[in-house]
C-alpha cells in the first residue's frame, strides 16, 4: 500500500515535501529541511502533480530512497543546503531556476518523449543524466545526446511499480480487459475479440508476465542508481567510507551500462565514480 499513499498524498496538488523514514513510513512536511540531506530530490511543483506524474515520483522514492519537494521558494539557500549531496531529478519539466550553480550537483531527467520540446535544448545541456521508461525513449534520448554532444548518460529504467495495488499484473488484466469493446476501434482490444476465449486469456497472461519481469527489472537497476547515488552524496559529506562505496557503486553500474562505460570505470577512485553517470553509454541492460 505505500506506493498508493505516496502517489495520493502527491496528488493532493499541495507544496509538501514526502519522503520516507527509516522504518519506511511516509513523512510529509510543508517545507524543506535544510539539515536533512537525501541522495536524491525528485523536483515536482504542485501544479505537476498529477497522477501518472505522482506515480513516477513515488518510485523514485520508494526504490531510490528520494525525497519529493516542491519548487523551493528561496532557491539560493535550497542551493547552499547540502550541495554536491543531492542529485535533482526532474520529471516531464525541468525548472532551470532549480539547476544548482554548484558544479558538482547532479541533475537528471525522468523523460517522457511526447513532452520533450526543442527549447528545451539548453537545459538538456545541463542534464548529466536521461533516465527512460521505455526502449523507444532510450533509443530516441541517445541519437538526441550524441546529435547534440551532450556529456550525458541515457538510462533505460523501464517501468515498475511494487504495490500490489497500483499498476500491478492484476491492474493491467482490469485495464486490458475494461478496454475490449467494440468501441476501440484498433490495437491489443479488436485482437483479442477476435481471439477464443483461452487464446484472449493467454495473451492477457503473457501482457501481465511481461509487465512483472518490467517490474523487476526496474527495482534491479533502481537499485544500482541509489547505490550510485548514495555514494556520490557520502563522498560530497566527506564520510570515511565514501571512497569505496563509491568505487563499487561506479563499478556496479559500469557493468551494467556496457564495456565502454566499464573500461572508464575499472579502477576508479572516488574522483572518477562520481563522473561516471556524466559518460556517454549505452542503456543499462
Amino acid at each position: 500500500m505505500l506506493l498508493r499513499q505516496l502517489v495520493e498524498e502527491c496528488a493532493k496538488q499541495q507544496q509538501s515535501v514526502i519522503h520516507l523514514d527509516s522504518q519506511r513510513r511516509m513523512v510529509t512536511s510543508s517545507s524543506i529541511n535544510p539539515q536533512h540531506c537525501p541522495a536524491l530530490d525528485v523536483v515536482l511543483p504542485a501544479s505537476e502533480r498529477v497522477f501518472g506524474t505522482c506515480t513516477d515520483a513515488a518510485l523514485y522514492v520508494i526504490h531510490v530512497g528520494g525525497r519529493l519537494i516542491p519548487l523551493a521558494p528561496d532557491v539560493e539557500a535550497y542551493d547552499n543546503y547540502c550541495g554536491a549531496q543531492t542529485a535533482r531529478l526532474f520529471l516531464d519539466t525541468i525548472h532551470p531556476q532549480m539547476i544548482s550553480k554548484h558544479k558538482r550537483v547532479l541533475h537528471m531527467q525522468l523523460v517522457k518523449p511526447s513532452a520533450l520540446k526543442p527549447q528545451d535544448a539548453p537545459l538538456h545541456a545541463r542534464m548529466q543524466a536521461f533516465l527512460c521508461k521505455t526502449r523507444h525513449c532510450t533509443s530516441l534520448m541517445q541519437q538526441h545526446v550524441v546529435k547534440h554532444g551532450y556529456w550525458a548518460s541515457v538510462w533505460h529504467m523501464g517501468l515498475g511499480s511494487s504495490d500490489a495495488t497500483v499498476g500491478t499484473s492484476g491492474d493491467v488484466i482490469s485495464a486490458v480487459q475494461a478496454s475490449l469493446s467494440p468501441g476501440n476501434p484498433q490495437g491489443f482490444a479488436l485482437h483479442a475479440l477476435s481471439l477464443p476465449p483461452a487464446a484472449a486469456a493467454a495473451k492477457r497472461a503473457a501482457a501481465a508476465a511481461a509487465y512483472k519481469a518490467d517490474q523487476a527489472a526496474f527495482v534491479r537497476r533502481a537499485a544500482q542508481l541509489r547505490a550510485h547515488l548514495q555514494a556520490r552524496s557520502a563522498e560530497a559529506a566527506g564520510t570515511a567510507a565514501a571512497s569505496p562505496a563509491a568505487e563499487a557503486a561506479a563499478a556496479s553500474l559500469a557493468r551494467a551500462a556496457g564495456g565502454g562505460a566499464a573500461a572508464a570505470a575499472a579502477g576508479a577512485d572516488s574522483s572518477r565514480a562520481q563522473a561516471a553517470l556524466g559518460r556517454k553509454v549505452g542503456p543499462v541492460q
